[in-house]
């Protein structure tokens, strides 16, 4: 993999998904190089033409600058599918983050703002302000364990269409943002990461949410990679017309340059 001022990653991606609808959103697939300035896009484009004519498009995006101890990034994703050129489900999200390198980068605090809606999970604004710190317990050349913990304040607004009448649509909560991010590489080829976040409720534990995203690359070519993706979301208390839980299972290929 090149180390160059500006790094630049297409994927493209061939999922076969269980449930696409995830509450929350993994920033650590949003990756953070040594270089000064980074870039990745990815896309996917699946279209139907015959009985019916249907267009699914999932576009992300991630950039940002590094400085000495701060680095700044703005990642976003939409998602979008349609029949007979009428939307039927939409989803997406754009997030602000800062990060702060302090102990001899061994520690960095983060703070960040991010908007969502996702028609899958009823959400039609969901708007989070967050911060806190993360450190590494382990690290070893590419290889690492990073913990972190946190406090946000999460506003929730849900289509009321959906619910019963005893389900409250608008929520205003303080949960704790923890998370377990690690990588292990296995020889020059094989790359496995694993991210887990869980967040409950400050006021009732039994409310949380959770998010396990396992990863393992092969490298194939020089800069060409095949992708194997386990995503799993549970929601202990989510709204009536949706379960606990989701999972989105994946397999791609990685161009990076």
């Amino acid at each position: 993999m090149n180390k160059s001022k500006v790094y630049t990653s297409l994927v493209l991606m061939f999922a076969a998904t269980l449930a696409c609808g995830q509450t929350i959103i993994n920033a650590e697939k949003n990756f953070e190089p040594g270089d000064t300035a980074f870039f990745s896009l990815s896309g996917e484009y699946e279209g139907n033409r015959g009985n019916s004519v249907v267009d699914q498009l999932d576009a992300s995006l991630a950039t940002g600058y590094r400085f000495t101890k701060h680095t700044f990034k703005l990642m976003g994703g939409y998602s979008t599918l349609m029949e007979d050129n009428e939307k039927i489900l939409n989803g997406g999200y754009v997030q602000v983050r800062h990060n702060l390198s302090f102990l001899k980068k061994r520690m960095k605090s983060f703070l960040f703002y991010q908007l969502q809606f996702n028609d899958i999970l009823l959400l039609t604004k969901r708007e989070l302000v967050g911060a806190g710190v993360r450190g590494h317990l382990l690290s070893k050349g590419d290889d690492f364990l990073d913990v972190g913990t946190g406090v946000m304040y999460e506003l929730e607004q849900l289509d009321p269409f959906y619910l019963l009448p005893v389900e409250t649509s608008l929520t205003k909560y303080y949960r704790m943002s923890n998370m377990v991010s690690c990588r292990l590489t296995v020889g020059e080829k094989i790359g496995v990461n694993n991210v887990l976040y869980y967040q409950p409720w400050l006021e009732d534990f039994k409310d949380f949410r959770m998010l396990n995203d396992f990863s393992i690359s092969f490298e194939v070519l020089e800069n060409l990679a095949v992708d194997l993706t386990l995503v799993y979301r549970y929601d202990s208390d989510p709204p009536s017309a949706l379960e606990n839980g989701d999972m989105d299972i994946g397999t791609g290929l990685t161009l990076s340059f």
